[in-house]
């Protein structure tokens, strides 16, 4: 693959933004763990422009041990606290290295504790913390920003990634001419990574996208479900939207698959279909940030999707896009209740233990109340009980002699 060939190895090779990342180095060799405000970097921009790579070069160059923190592991607060807090206290590894925590794509995040807790790292690390975002201006990480020095990257000139791709052309012996160059350069959206990957599936004769279409993602949709352009045009046109168009196509490749006389066929179709769309999925599942040269694998699966499609129905817009803040709200509303639940745990066990301690204390006071009673009480009921006896013995004696004196008076 050209992604992983022409790899820069140090910083100087990376284009563009050549200030920014001096001044990051310079950052990086004053870095101060006393200087609380100013102990982490944030390095802003769009996808595709060197940012993770600049980290990269950086920590081969410093010689450091990062620690990681990606969107593809846990980031929630219970992770944070028990696994990064405790490592962060410490400055260097076992084998003496200066370590430093990598927090790729910072603004994306359900939070569920995540912001409080690289808030609470930044305010205990005794290490440097390099965080990479698209969007400066996200919201969530606002309370953040405080603790950040800001790095921000710009997209490279056309001219700086026409030098690198004539560089490759020279040295791949491709005949690709300077004006197709820069269509690929824009229709890549400067994006240095789309550049080489279109690149790589590169044919002479090459046509922009938007030369034929007009930026419509319906239009797209409709053209990827056709059988009238070949699978060049169709990956050329994935590039469009690559974020949506997957979704697009899952919404409506099952309407637009070509019905069969058998029925078992048309199935079969859908099945195969099927399993690209799980091969997109699982692809993109694993890039993450990090492995960015399957992108071109995730066009060819989302394209073998479309093998046996003619767009024939109205292509609708995906709805998995108006689910997703339902879906974040379902699962603010999971983590809410999962607290509530804890502390009604706690206050129960509470209540418990307190009406425990009191029927205790009731039992006690009760019994002893009873010992009282029972020794005051004592000397009383026995000298009831003598004269009750008595009384009982003078009745009878009574009846005896009112019996004796009867029989007397019949005789």
């Amino acid at each position: 693959m050209l992604i992983n060939k022409y790899k820069p190895n140090d910083i100087d090779s990376i284009i563009g933004n050549k200030q920014v990342i001096m001044t990051l180095c310079k950052w990086l060799k004053s870095w101060d763990k006393s200087n609380k405000k100013n102990n982490c970097a944030l390095l802003s921009g769009p996808c595709g422009i060197g940012k993770s790579l600049t980290i990269d070069l950086l920590i081969k160059k410093y010689n450091l041990n990062p620690i990681y923190l990606d969107t593809n592991e846990r980031r929630d607060k219970e992770y944070i606290t028990n696994h990064i807090i405790p490592i962060i206290k410490n400055e260097h590894s076992l084998f003496g290295k200066q370590n430093i925590l990598v927090i790729n794509d910072i603004d994306y995040a359900d939070d569920n504790g995540f912001i409080a807790s690289v808030s609470e790292c930044m305010k205990n690390s005794q290490i440097p913390i390099v965080a990479t975002c698209n969007n400066r201006y996200n919201q969530t990480i606002k309370p953040l920003l405080i603790y950040f020095s800001d790095f921000k990257f710009y997209k490279p000139f056309q001219n700086d990634i026409l030098k690198f791709l004539v560089h490759i052309v020279k040295s791949e012996k491709k005949n690709i001419s300077e004006s197709n160059l820069k269509n690929i350069i824009e229709e890549s959206g400067y994006d240095i990574r789309n550049c080489l990957n279109n690149l790589q599936i590169y044919r002479n004769k090459y046509i922009g996208i938007k030369d034929k279409i007009q930026t419509n993602i319906f239009d797209v949709t409709k053209l990827l479900l056709s059988q009238s352009i070949v699978f060049k045009d169709k990956y050329d046109l994935f590039w469009f939207e690559p974020d949506i168009i997957p979704l697009m196509i899952h919404e409506n490749y099952i309407n637009n698959n070509i019905k069969m006389k058998n029925e078992y066929e048309s199935l079969k179709n859908i099945s195969k279909a099927c399993d690209y769309l799980c091969d997109s999925n699982i692809i993109s599942n694993q890039i993450n940030a990090v492995n960015w040269e399957l992108s071109p694998y995730i066009a060819c699966s989302v394209i073998g999707i479309t093998e046996n499609c003619v767009s024939k129905t109205q292509i609708k817009f995906t709805n998995y896009l108006s689910k997703i803040s339902t879906i974040n709200k379902h699962k603010k509303m999971k983590s809410n209740s999962n607290l509530n639940i804890d502390e009604i745990r706690f206050c129960s066990i509470n209540f418990n233990n307190y009406s425990l301690k009191i029927l205790e204390s009731q039992i006690k006071m009760e019994t002893n109340d009873r010992n009282t009673k029972t020794k005051e009480v004592k000397p009383k009921t026995i000298k009831k009980i003598k004269t009750e006896i008595k009384t009982k013995q003078e009745t009878k004696l009574k009846k005896k002699k009112l019996l004796i004196i009867e029989e007397d008076d019949n005789k």
